[in-house]
């Protein structure tokens, strides 16, 4: 059975936004993997995740004023507080779309050569500097990686 009209422009679509979102990861890994360590590291230390223009509001008593855990532990979670810790990061990792991404881009950089991953830092210093100046015509990156690459190949 063939795809209607419809549907083949949602895949394309659906497409063209992954490629974005690679492209998005391959270029700003550093900054995105660092941004998520340390969501990361708030989420499975108990720190309170605010968010951006909301104050942060901190509370003896959890709404309602019932404290959930009076008079002992919880029987099905594990006692040692380093393995509570590692269960909530792998937790995370899993509900967490960018965890997918970011490892999807360090395994593409392991299985690339030595040339291939040095184009793709001057890519990213080339896409940095573009960032900060606006051209029209053929994208900033191309001329420098061009120069990078000796600018005949």
């Amino acid at each position: 059975m063939l795809a209607s009209n419809e549907e083949g422009m949602a895949v394309i679509k659906e497409i063209e936004s992954d490629r974005r979102t690679a492209e998005r990861y391959l270029l700003h890994y550093h900054q995105l993997l660092k941004e998520y360590e340390e969501e990361r590291r708030r989420v499975v230390d108990g720190e309170p995740v605010v968010d951006a223009g909301q104050p942060s509001v901190m509370s003896a008593f959890p709404e309602g004023g019932k404290v959930e855990n009076v008079g002992g532990g919880r029987g099905n979670l594990p006692g040692s507080p380093t393995e509570r810790k590692a269960l909530k990061a792998v937790a995370y990792d899993e509900r967490q779309e960018a965890y997918t991404w970011l490892k999807a881009v360090e395994i593409v950089q392991r299985s690339l050569g030595e040339r291939k991953n040095i184009f793709i830092e001057i890519r990213r210093s080339a896409e940095t500097k573009a960032m900060e100046v606006k051209l029209q015509g053929r994208p900033g990156w191309v001329t420098c990686c061009q120069i990078g690459f000796g600018g005949d190949r």
